[in-house]
Formats: structure tokens, C-alpha cells, sequence
């Protein structure tokens, strides 16, 4: 979106919200009931069950099924939460945006991607918030489908793990929807360590 935040009106701040108090600022928007949070608890449930079946039809011993997904368990944290911040990063990068950085907050045990003073709309941030969701849990699905053994119980662990883990993706897409009759934009300030959320 080719707007800076100089250019948003202090009179339409919608929302600001300090980094440090962001996963509670999430929650408040998980707790909602819109398509968006009914889709992210689906895809959970729908992760889980599959597990389940597959476990009653293929009667693995619990052995492979403890490391399988132990291994899966792994797998999400690396590599596929860095990949995963790393699609944020390029998608925005996509959208326009000159300069991306890459936090993590182990206290409230969050890894987020963000883009300093870019403005973007609803449009462009849903974009930038679904897109790790969408490629990598198609991977995954596929790895599920196309390998024997234990790989794909390890691509089922990872599965489970990389679609809780979007719970803030789905939060602030959620926040959007919510909030969709404002014509919502959001930028990240890097040095005040705040994400801001306006009405045009």
C-alpha cells in the first residue's frame, strides 16, 4: 500500500499495541467467533483426528510413533518456524516493503516477522499472515501422502505443531475481520516496539 504512517490521521487510531503485550492482545481476538478463528480450530481438529485414524488403521507400536513424532515435533521448530517467518518476510517484502525484521519473544514464546513503518490494508496483511499457513501445511500434506514409514509420522507431528503454531497469524487476521467495516490498516514501528492499527 503506497501510504507512510505520517500520513494516517492520530484521530483514527483503532488499536496500538506495545510487542511486549502482544500475545494477550491475540488471545483477545481468538476468543471471538468469526470464519477466520472457526477455520484455525478446524484445521486443528481436522490435524488431530487424522492422527488419530491413522494411528487405529495402521496400528503402529508405540515406539515409532513416540520418536516419529517427537522427530515431527522437531522438525516444526527447525527448520519450519524459521521458513515460516521467512514467507512472512518475503510476502512483505512482495508487497512493497523496503525493510523486514525478524523478533522473537521467548518469554511469551513468539517468533514474528515484521515490517518496519509499512503500511499495509486488510488485503495485504490477510496475504501476509496466510501465506506460511497455506505452502507449508500443503507440503506437509503431500510428505503425508507420498512417504511410507516413519516420515509420515513425522510430517503429521509437524502438521499438528506448524497449525497451532499460526495461532497469531489467524489472531490478527481475525483482529482485521473483526474490525472490517473501519477500512483497518496496520504498521510496525521497530524502534518503539508497537504495532499500530488505523481506519482510513
Amino acid at each position: 500500500m503506497k501510504l507512510s504512517p505520517g500520513e494516517l490521521q492520530a484521530d483514527n487510531l483503532v488499536s496500538e499495541v506495545n510487542h511486549s503485550e502482544l500475545l494477550s492482545f491475540l488471545r483477545q481476538y481468538m476468543r471471538v467467533l468469526n470464519p477466520w478463528v472457526v477455520a484455525y480450530w478446524m484445521s486443528n481438529v481436522a490435524a488431530i483426528t487424522t492422527f488419530i485414524v491413522y494411528l487405529i488403521f495402521y496400528r503402529e507400536n508405540v515406539d515409532n510413533v513416540m520418536s516419529g513424532i517427537g522427530l515431527g515435533f522437531a522438525f516444526f521448530f527447525v527448520p519450519l518456524l524459521p521458513i515460516h517467518e521467512f514467507i512472512h518476510g518475503v510476502t512483505y517484502q512482495l508487497m512493497g516493503a523496503k525493510r523486514v525484521e525478524y523478533k522473537a519473544d521467548l518469554k511469551q514464546f513468539m517468533f514474528y516477522a515484521l515490517a518496519d513503518n509499512f503500511v499495509a490494508n486488510r488485503k495485504e496483511f490477510t496475504l501476509v499472515a496466510i501465506m506460511p499457513f497455506l505452502l507449508i501445511n500443503t507440503l506437509l500434506i503431500c510428505g503425508i501422502v507420498f512417504f511410507d514409514g516413519r516420515w509420515d509420522l513425522i510430517f503429521m507431528g509437524s502438521l499438528i505443531m506448524h497449525i497451532s503454531g499460526c495461532f497469531g497469524d489467524f489472531a490478527l487476521i481475525s483482529f482485521f475481520y473483526e474490525h472490517r467495516n473501519k477500512s483497518v490498516v496496520t504498521y510496525d514501528d521497530a524502534i518503539a516496539k508497537k504495532t499500530f492499527f488505523y481506519s482510513l
